[in-house]
């Protein structure tokens, strides 16, 4: 069992401090063992002797500002999360507080995702603190030094703050050509390899960082080749501190995402091209179908307008009336397909779409969502989930050659599960593929925080799995 978490609640509202503890034992992570502190005094006197593992503040303190506490904080260990516990904030404080040494901030009214926000941020300093030490260690050991920056693809840097130097590991010349220089550089060579577009937002984020004494740091920006190309930089660093809390040096690792960046903008770009081909599709239905039809209906008005006494007006008016009614249905249709009807339950929404794409009854499907009756879903995830549907199903239709399709919707852990099965011809998943289904697929789960699985290889199907957290951030 593990030990008791030591939670230290900054609060000078006794009512809410007790609030918080209930949420957190009521959602039951762990252990807890609680300290209260209602002054700056008692906060500094419960730093040092309570030895907190996680730090609780609210915002509104007198004379004591929760902007302060983050740097005091800090200034005696950088691995304990500091989360802000609060009601409304301008979105301002937030990102100065952030900057400031907290690691989040959770609304009062909000509370049921404080656990994981605490364990979140608890991971995240483990991490941290794990990476600064060995990252520390690397360098005072040349040879251990020279070992992890040949077997990984980042380019190691350090710079020394004091004499503005920044030493390279040899990747420098291997990812980015720079075989003719010494490894020991200015900070000024590394700014004026930084992307024009990009330099002052860099150089600012540093010295901010600097200045701020922020231990973390991560930004992405393009950088110079010696060739004269710009290849996509993922930087991540940490600000080294001295034992009188004066930064001393920044040590970092750049990341080559050029790759990954070519193909979101890729992605990007069929993504809107796909758009572009729905609205002219649907423009065309409308066209072709919906025009068409009240062209006809406008016909017969006219016709009963210059002969109202005819004895055929009884026809046309039975032919304007199922005129409209085709044009409504054509309209149905088309509003069906930009906007779900999420206003019945997701399995009746689920089994229209079905009915749609099988009216021929081409595919055998069976869909299991008996474990969704007790649950309640937000309309965001319940369209979510139609559209992920919606494209599988399209690429099955496409592509699959299936004769069977399985689908279903569990709960499991706090989470939703939807599982696509399909009997048809498979693939190799590690081929490339000219459509974008399964990459919009990915985005859309990666975009409520969920993961992505896919099964197939040729001539045994495919399954597709999409794992949702049904807790979302704010």
């Amino acid at each position: 069992m593990r030990p008791a978490l030591k939670i230290l609640l900054l609060e000078d509202n006794p009512y809410d401090a007790e609030m918080v503890q209930r949420s957190l034992i009521k959602q039951g992570h762990r252990a807890y063992e609680f300290k209260l502190a209602m002054s700056e005094e008692e906060f500094l006197l419960s730093l040092d002797q309570f030895e907190p593992d996680v730090i609780l503040s609210d915002n509104s303190l007198p004379q004591f500002s929760a902007a302060e506490a983050p740097k005091l904080v800090r200034e005696r260990s950088s691995y304990i999360p500091f989360i802000l516990v609060t009601g409304k904030i301008p979105d301002e404080f937030a990102v100065t507080i952030t900057r400031q040494g907290a690691d989040d901030y959770i609304l009062k009214d909000r509370l049921t995702r404080l656990g994981m926000a605490i364990d979140i941020a608890l991971e995240k300093r483990q991490v941290e603190k794990e990476r600064l030490e060995a990252i520390n260690q690397l360098r005072e050991s040349n040879e251990r030094y020279t070992m992890v920056t040949r077997a990984t693809s980042d380019t190691i840097w350090d710079w020394n703050l004091v004499n503005d130097t920044i030493t390279w590991s040899d990747n420098l010349r291997h990812i980015f050509g720079y075989h003719d220089i010494d490894l020991v550089t200015t900070n000024q060579w590394w700014m004026d390899k930084i992307h024009p577009a990009d330099a002052e937002g860099i150089h600012t984020n540093v010295i901010e960082q600097i200045n701020d004494k922020t231990l973390r740091f991560e930004d992405e920006y393009r950088f110079l080749c010696a060739d004269g190309t710009y290849k996509y930089i993922l930087d991540r660093a940490f600000l080294v501190l001295d034992p009188n809390g004066n930064p001393v040096r920044m040590i970092g690792a750049m990341q080559d995402v050029t790759e990954r960046k070519l193909h979101d903008q890729k992605i990007t770009k069929a993504i809107i091209s796909a758009q572009d081909q729905e609205r002219y599709q649907i423009g065309g239905e409308l066209h072709d179908n919906v025009t068409q039809i009240l062209a006809g209906t406008l016909l017969s008005l006219k016709i009963m307008a210059k002969n109202p006494g005819s004895a055929e007006i009884p026809g046309l008016i039975k032919r304007c009336h199922d005129y409209v009614l085709m044009a409504i249905g054509e309209i149905r249709q088309l509003s069906h397909k930009l906007a779900p009807a999420l206003e019945k339950p997701l399995k009746e929404t689920f089994e229209e779409l079905i009915r749609n794409m099988n009216a021929d009854d081409t595919y055998r499907v069976t869909l299991d969502m008996e474990s969704l009756k007790t649950v309640q879903i937000s309309n965001d995830i319940q369209l979510n989930l139609y559209r992920i549907l919606q494209e599988q199903l399209n690429n099955i239709t496409k592509y699959s050659d299936a004769t069977v399709i399985e689908i279903s919707v569990i709960i499991s852990s706090k989470n939703l599960k939807m599982t696509i099965h399909d009997n048809g011809k498979g693939f190799d998943t590690k081929a490339a593929r000219k459509g974008i289904g399964l990459a919009n697929i990915q985005k859309r789960t990666e975009l409520f925080l969920g993961s992505f699985l896919l099964h197939s290889s040729p001539g045994n199907g495919c399954t597709l799995v999409v794992e949702i957290p049904l807790q979302q951030k704010p």
